[in-house]
């Protein structure tokens, strides 16, 4: 590995971590404003805050990334396959938020990071990739540490069954990213760029998550619109945090680090609100998940250097 390429490597890291610090907040303020661990008497929808949070991004972002591009920036040849990928991402995003307003912060984020297992899942179905032994392994190790995680076993034996339905949320939240990062992988292999994936999510997801918030709307207070505005800032620094990591190295080179998110979520949860995962099932289920997903990560990596390894003189004789 060349130094210029190990800076980058590093620069990638840096910025993915800053983006898992800056999600974690993003957690913590949902977590209070939908009354997880806030003022319960008039907490706000899921929806709805998904929606306000996303017309800041719309704010803050679309002008920065549309500069000198004009409306022409908005053309592409797929705007049904758009739609699907912000509806997807939508509900991802309203699915996450009733998690944290029910459960933990650190276990609606440890459930959430099953994403990785759904989309392998959902690319050999949609996109028929290869489902090789690391990533079948990758799979079994993931919903093993999601069961040690949520144990619906135990609240069964407690007869806590009215609590089991809680845990579909940060599943559902997973797979609908999954399903949203298929059809966005989909969309570049047909030209469409990833800034403009990006500028469609910010721009036609707060309208999309304004439907199911309307039945529900409640004007928030004045208290409530100081965290919203500071929810949208901290989102669209995590969002573009994120694209430089992508920038400066390999999605499946930085994905390990990606876990630094719930080691930050504990932390600003056990700060915030004294929130700490006691069980050593969930922290066990969640090492689990992680070797799951770097078996995965394994996997691609493999394939990657295989599409990148040069042609045998054989066949290159035989093409020539």
């Amino acid at each position: 590995m060349t130094t210029q390429r190990a800076s980058q490597n590093v620069q990638g890291i840096l910025w993915k971590i800053a983006a898992c610090a800056a999600f974690a907040v993003l957690n913590a303020i949902v977590h209070y404003l939908t009354g997880g661990a806030g003022d319960k008497s008039a907490p706000l929808p899921a929806a709805e805050i998904a929606c306000l949070q996303n017309v800041v991004g719309c704010v803050l972002m679309v002008p920065l990334m549309l500069r000198g591009r004009g409306l022409a920036f908005f053309q592409t040849q797929h705007i049904a396959m758009h739609t699907v990928r912000i509806l997807f991402g939508a509900g991802g995003i309203i699915l996450l938020y009733l998690a944290f307003a029910v459960m933990p912060i650190a276990k609606a984020v440890s459930l959430g990071f099953l994403g990785p297992i759904f989309t392998v899942i959902a690319a050999y179905f949609y996109l028929n990739e290869r489902l090789g032994p690391w990533r079948m392994f990758g799979i079994i190790l993931g919903l093993v540490g999601a069961f040690l995680i949520s144990r619906p076993d135990a609240e069964f034996m407690q007869g806590e069954l009215k609590n089991i339905w809680a845990l579909g949320l940060p599943l559902g939240s997973a797979a609908c990213f999954a399903l949203c990062k298929i059809v966005g992988r989909e969309l570049t292999l047909r030209g469409d760029s990833p800034a403009l994936l990006t500028v469609y999510l910010l721009v036609f997801m707060a309208p999309v998550c304004f439907v199911p918030a309307l039945p529900t709307w409640v004007n928030p207070t004045l208290n409530q619109w100081v965290w919203l505005v500071l929810l949208g800032g901290v989102a669209s620094f995590a969002h573009y945090s994120m694209a430089k990591s992508f920038a400066c190295a390999e999605v499946v080179y930085l994905t390990p680090f990606g876990f630094s998110r719930l080691l930050f979520s504990a932390a600003i949860a056990y700060v915030a609100f004294g929130q700490m995962p006691k069980t050593h099932d969930f922290w066990l289920g969640t090492l689990i998940v992680f070797i799951g997903t770097l078996a995965i990560c394994w996997e691609e990596e493999k394939e990657k250097k295989k599409e990148r390894a040069p042609l045998p003189q054989e066949a290159l004789a035989t093409r020539a």
